[in-house]
């Protein structure tokens, strides 16, 4: 079986197939912090759907993409809502889980995990 890329060596592939350093991608990406950068990389944290963005725009692609190129599991179905409201989970089998934090939408979370 295909093993599933966690998002952080996906992020740390991306980074390395331009040539930058942890210090460039965090100029790209809005200054995330390079600790935070290294962190994730080695899989020691998980992103938000904020810094999914963040980075999606630093490599000019989708934060949705971001999650698919590395093998999770996006529900396409689930709607739009403000990245400030949405808590993305990721796990270890592949899967991701949106949760809606505040805002008109209240607390609710996917049904099928994703």
């Amino acid at each position: 079986p295909e093993r599933v890329m966690r998002i952080g060596e996906y992020i740390k592939l991306l980074r390395s197939q331009r040539g930058w350093s942890l210090r460039d991608l965090s100029a790209e990406a809005n200054g995330l912090s390079i600790g935070f950068l290294s962190d994730l990389e080695r899989g020691r944290c998980d992103p938000s759907l904020d810094t999914l963005i963040a980075l999606g725009k630093a490599f000019c692609v989708g934060a949705g993409d971001l999650l698919v190129q590395a093998g999770y599991t996006v529900h396409p179905s689930y709607p739009a809502v403000r990245t400030a409201q949405v808590k993305v989970t990721l796990y270890a089998d592949g899967s991701a889980k949106a949760c809606v934090v505040g805002g008109n939408a209240g607390a609710r979370q996917t049904e099928d995990g994703t």
